[in-house]
């Protein structure tokens, strides 16, 4: 069967064959959509390792509630883009770290009533999609097995190393935060919700800058454990950070102002509490500016983007009813969504990352 070309980055089409289906984003006057029921699953960080590595639960960084930085370097060196894809590199599925991170600390989770399993990342940018934000191409691969979906992050490269001038951003994090007590070593925190998005049933991961605080540090040891193709460090923690202590930090010159537009739908997917913005001018750090996901000065921006989520809501309906329906007729189950020059199309896929085998038995 032929395969679809284009002169597009190799990584949009690479395994795609024809076009399925060209997808509508929901007119203008779609009904508002929530999120509700967020119920924290589980967590995990990476650490470093020859192997993919994790420690289960962890926490966060925490901030610093005495004082904040006033001047920290430039961001430099290499930094990640996507730190799940990048270390499960040639070791399976990106999504793999989900499901031993929640069999860990529920073994019994069911996952029967699951619709949709995926990273923020990806919601982010058929958000931006429905309401025609959209401002670079993108891919994002669909498994359905059962009836659940599960989407893969995609991207041209999963990490950068940064040279010349880019901000402040990941220097400022290390400098307004501490690493918890037991946590030396840990990168990359990610969290595992479970929501309802208008009806629909959502398993999401997201990463986590700093929260608030965290318990007192158990006296339990450490204990590592091989899982598949994922080394398990399990931490003396019992249970995940309270999601009404989760901080995501900002960076921004004084000057310019921050795209709510987009910010905001960051904090409310993940219903993260906190939104603390540093600004600076020419690297000096004002103390940063509060936000809180439920306060006044963003009442606003909530209602515009329960409006989207709405939207958002309809277009996942429509992908969940073309997936389905192709796998029905005989089409397998491997699909991949690819968003050029903001035209979304579903693809047949034949290439890329299969999921593992322990992921595809969550869902026997």
């Amino acid at each position: 069967m032929a395969y679809y070309y284009s002169s597009y980055p190799s990584f949009l089409t690479t395994g795609l064959e024809a076009k399925l289906k060209s997808l509508t984003p929901p007119a203008h006057g779609a009904e508002a959509a929530t999120v509700s029921d967020v119920v924290p699953v589980a967590s995990y960080s990476w650490i470093e390792g020859q192997t993919p590595t994790i420690a289960v639960p962890s926490s966060p960084p925490i901030w610093k509630s005495s004082t904040s930085p006033s001047r920290v370097p430039q961001d430099r060196g290499l930094t990640y883009i996507d730190q799940n894809s990048k270390r499960m590199e040639g070791h399976g599925s990106s999504l793999l770290p989900i499901f031993i991170a929640v069999n860990k600390m529920d073994a019994a989770f069911d996952y029967s009533n699951v619709d949709i399993v995926s990273d923020r990342n990806n919601l982010r940018k058929l958000l931006r999609w429905v309401t025609g934000s959209v401002d670079k191409d993108f891919r994002i691969d669909v498994d359905i097995v059962g009836s659940t979906c599960l989407f893969t992050r995609c991207e041209e490269k999963t990490t950068e190393y940064v040279t010349e001038f880019r901000g402040f951003g990941h220097e400022y994090e290390k400098a307004a935060t501490c690493v918890p007590e037991g946590s030396k070593g840990m990168t990359g925190h990610h969290r595992i919700i479970t929501m309802d998005l208008g009806g629909l049933k959502v398993m999401m991961r997201f990463e986590v800058d700093a929260c608030l605080s965290v318990r007192g540090s158990s006296s339990k040891s450490s204990s590592l454990a091989r899982q598949s193709k994922v080394k398990v460090i399990s931490t003396p923690e019992e249970s995940v950070v309270e999601q009404s202590s989760l901080i995501e930090l900002k960076t921004r010159v004084a000057h310019k102002e921050l795209d709510w537009a987009d910010v905001y739908p960051q904090l409310y997917l993940s219903q993260t509490a906190f939104l603390y913005l540093a600004k600076h001018t020419r690297g000096v750090f004002a103390p940063p500016e509060k936000y809180a996901l439920t306060g006044s000065k963003l009442k606003a921006h909530t209602t515009r983007t329960e409006n989207h989520i709405g939207k958002l809501r309809q277009a996942l309906g429509q992908i969940i009813k073309c997936v389905v329906a192709h796998k029905s007729a005989g089409g397998g189950g491997l699909f991949s969504l690819v968003c050029k020059d903001g035209q979304l199309g579903l693809y047949k896929r034949e290439g890329g990352t299969k999921l593992d085998e322990e992921i595809i038995s969550k869902f026997a």
